[in-house]
């Protein structure tokens, strides 16, 4: 996944940013500058990634929006509590490519885990020691986790306040 800031990008936004590519496997934070979309689209297939997420933060709310390719397919209004604001001190992203797990009682849940790419499942599933990196969503709350550094929330923590999913996945 590709992560960057909108056009006219606020400091939050770049903060967002970077605490997304340090909780999010095989990410890439890229600064935007004056690129485009076809610009980012280009460096999204050289980076090898299916997705890009555009970061654009007003005050406390921010806008996260998911496309693959040149389709959007959806975009989540929120607020995102930053790690300093949690009390966490900086992490170091995650290299390698692993599982990413979206963990939920909420069956509707399922839109999240398609914006971010996750695997959905329930939250009476055990973790078997194969995701280090996993999302949980509880009461409109979306919280990461990185086993290998903790076994608590490592930031950021995002408030959903909506959802729009559209769903594209290909030309099927």
């Amino acid at each position: 996944m590709i992560i960057t800031t909108s056009r006219r990008p606020s400091t939050r936004s770049r903060r967002i940013c970077k605490e997304l590519h340090d909780v999010i496997p095989l990410s890439c934070y890229i600064v935007r500058g004056k690129k485009g979309m076809r610009e980012l689209i280009q460096s999204s297939v050289e980076k090898g990634a299916d997705r890009i997420l555009l970061v654009h933060a007003a005050g406390d709310t921010c806008t996260l929006l998911f496309y693959e390719e040149w389709n959007l397919l959806g975009s989540m209004k929120c607020s995102a509590v930053l790690r300093r604001e949690l009390g966490m001190g900086r992490i170091r992203p995650i290299q390698e490519d692993l599982p990413f797990v979206l963990l939920t009682s909420d069956p509707g849940a399922g839109n999240i885990a398609g914006l971010f790419g996750a695997e959905f499942r329930g939250s009476d599933c055990e973790l078997h020691g194969d995701p280090t990196a996993y999302l949980h969503y509880h009461q409109d709350v979306l919280d990461f986790y990185r086993l290998d550094i903790s076994d608590g929330p490592v930031g950021p923590r995002i408030i959903v306040r909506e959802i729009n999913y559209e769903g594209y996945s290909g030309n099927n």
